[in-house]
């Protein structure tokens, strides 16, 4: 990957990254544990730990130790605050449903999953506006995440087959799409290794014959390639979305395992003819829906969406984290968190829109953020990543590192810009290689 892309050896105010790194010691040791151990996927669900299993205390754990940074830094220094403000709103309603509807297991262990994701943007983002180390940091993790499982899951593929069970193909496809939102914000400021490595995530997400993921994977190539104003760079999108949905076409077509999975059996001889496979989804959102009516303003209480199904379908998921949280949380807690996911991705827009038109090394992180962020909430309409910790805590990491950069003062020399052609009429803005814009 490009060295431009993690910045110059600078940290906030100007001062040596090396004063700002020991600063930020503990803010780098628990991204790179939270991201690298996201990286095992649900593998750790594998070990028992008395009732518990592995997963479920690592969840416990970050969720501890990123709100106690959180709420033992000066509050003079707390950047992230006005960024998730409507999300902790959303966790207060949370509790005070406990007073008609105790919670159950399922639904303490989701709102741990989601009190990590809160507290992960919070200290990551107080964290990234005092030093540059953490933007520096994250996308070489990330880019070394996605080596662990992806090449685990190409090694199972192959020895076992598509049927292999040893990398979960439900849980891996979500994570991906966070390394391959990385790859392609990388690849739109110019890195082609970046787009091979993003078509091989690619490429693994559809072997995992998860619809869903393999369809955002495609939509992200083109969602890439938007400028900040929406207006401009439109043919450019329009190339590249009729690129993707022409190669998703035929992969479901020729790739029979994946046919089979989207439209059954039969071959259709004709577009109009395809009939798109739910995998008995609706009969699980019919049943969830029906019993939401039962409390449509407040909801029926934390995990009672898991505890219906379990007892009518033997499942824990409802396959749609929307009506999850409309069912466990009423009308109320859906519009808290739709508002709270809304800021979230617009307020990483407008810190993308600054860094790209200011030539921010951060750019690239700044796009993968938005990304990333617009995948997990695509997928949630099929999938269950609000109950994920292994995409929640690193989307989360990513998120408030992104935030973070955009309350740092641009220094001066990193606007000295040069033009360096990117194919197909376009250009990229960045420093010199050398002189006052540093070794880039």
């Amino acid at each position: 990957m490009r060295r431009s892309t993690f910045g110059p050896q600078l940290g906030a105010e100007g001062r040596p990254a090396a004063v700002g790194a020991k600063q930020q010691s503990g803010c780098d040791v628990l991204a790179v544990i939270t991201v690298l151990t996201a990286s095992l996927v649900e593998s750790p669900s594998r070990v028992p730990i008395g009732e518990f299993t592995l997963l479920g205390l690592l969840s416990l754990a970050w969720a501890v130790l990123a709100w106690f940074s959180w709420l033992t830094q000066s509050r003079s220094q707390d950047q992230a605050r006005k960024h998730v403000w409507p999300l902790l709103v959303f966790l207060g309603w949370c509790a005070v449903s406990w007073t008609w509807s105790l919670p159950a297991k399922s639904g303490l262990q989701n709102l741990v999953v989601f009190v990590a994701f809160v507290g992960l943007i919070a200290v990551s983002a107080n964290k990234s506006a005092r030093s540059t180390g953490p933007a520096r940091l994250l996308p070489k993790l990330i880019a070394w995440s996605a080596l662990l499982p992806g090449g685990l899951y190409l090694i199972c593929i192959v020895a076992y087959g598509m049927e292999q069970e040893i990398v979960s193909s439900r849980a891996f496809p979500l994570f991906a799409l966070i390394p391959l939102a990385w790859f392609l914000a990388n690849w739109r400021y110019g890195s082609r290794v970046s787009l091979l490595y993003a078509s091989g995530l690619i490429v693994l997400i559809g072997l995992s014959l998860a619809r869903t993921a393999f369809v955002v994977a495609f939509l992200l190539v083109a969602l890439a390639q938007v400028q900040g104003r929406l207006t401009r760079g439109v043919r450019k999108v329009a190339f590249y979305a009729f690129l993707c949905a022409a190669c998703l076409f035929m992969s479901v077509m020729r790739f029979e395992p994946l046919r089979e999975r989207v439209v059954g059996d039969s071959m259709p001889t004709d577009i109009m003819e395809i009939e798109v496979r739910m995998s008995g989804r609706d009969r699980l959102w019919t049943a969830t829906w029906d019993s939401y009516l039962v409390s449509p303003i407040r909801g029926n209480g934390g995990g009672s969406a898991s505890s219906l199904l379990r007892e009518r379908f033997l499942l824990d998921h409802p396959h749609n984290d929307y009506l999850r949280i409309l069912h466990d949380y009423g009308a109320v807690g859906m519009v808290l968190w739709l508002a709270g996911m809304l800021k979230l991705l617009a307020s990483q827009w407008r810190v993308w829109v600054r860094a790209d038109r200011e030539g921010r090394a951060e750019r690239g992180l700044c796009l993968a953020s938005s990304l990333a962020t617009s995948a997990v909430l695509l997928v949630m309409i099929t999938d269950n990543a609000f109950a994920y910790i292994f995409v929640m805590a690193p989307l989360g990491v990513l998120i408030g590192t992104s935030l973070g950069t955009a309350t740092r003062a641009l220094p001066q020399e990193r606007r000295l810009f040069i033009a360096v052609p990117l194919g197909c009429g376009g250009v990229i803005a960045r420093p010199p290689r050398s002189g006052t814009g540093g070794d880039l």
